[in-house]
């Protein structure tokens, strides 16, 4: 029913703003059809006009203002557990985060970890920003990484994962 309600919504709300272009495009039919409204602001044609057509421009920002908010969703802070019997759990995107850093960061040859994790209907997607030391082996290095996550997102955190991406970027040589 939420999914017809929304469908409903849009085509209200572009029937609405479609009907506010024409009336402001075209305000002439406008005010051909209550003339009689118009004795207030029979100083001149041309100030009616104008009235109708700021009038229009406001219908028009209300109708696109309704129709972006009901269509736009804010980003998911939380996953829902997939692994759980006789309950449900969801997980926040900081404690995914945290502990994805936490596992990658014990990994030998790992600087640093920044996660960016998003969350979905279908799982979570993590893009990997992993600093290492210069002298690793990407591939290999890049494996053990998705292994681990892979471990910690499914196994652990009973977690569906979608995607990872890692990018990997080497510290500097030491000097000397």
């Amino acid at each position: 029913m939420n999914i017809f309600n929304r469908v409903v919504m849009v085509v209200l709300l572009l029937l609405a703003l479609a009907a506010s272009v024409v009336f402001t495009i075209i305000p002439v039919r406008l005010l051909d059809v209550v003339s009689d409204a118009i004795t207030l602001l029979a100083q001149s044609v041309q100030v009616a006009r104008l009235v109708f057509v700021l009038i229009g421009i406001g219908f028009i920002l209300l109708w696109f203002l309704l129709l972006v908010l009901e269509l736009w969703r804010p980003p998911r802070r939380t996953v829902r557990v997939e692994k759980v019997s006789g309950g449900q759990a969801e997980m926040t995107v900081e404690a995914i985060a945290q502990r994805v850093v936490y596992r990658v960061d014990q990994l030998a040859d790992v600087v640093n970890v920044k996660p960016r994790i998003r969350a979905g209907r279908g799982g979570v997607d993590i893009d990997l920003d992993l600093e290492t030391t210069p002298d690793i082996d990407v591939p290999t290095k890049t494996e053990e990484v998705c292994a681990v996550v892979k471990d910690v997102i499914e196994e652990r955190m009973g977690l569906r994962l979608r995607r990872i991406r890692v990018k990997v970027r080497h510290a500097p040589y030491a000097e000397g």
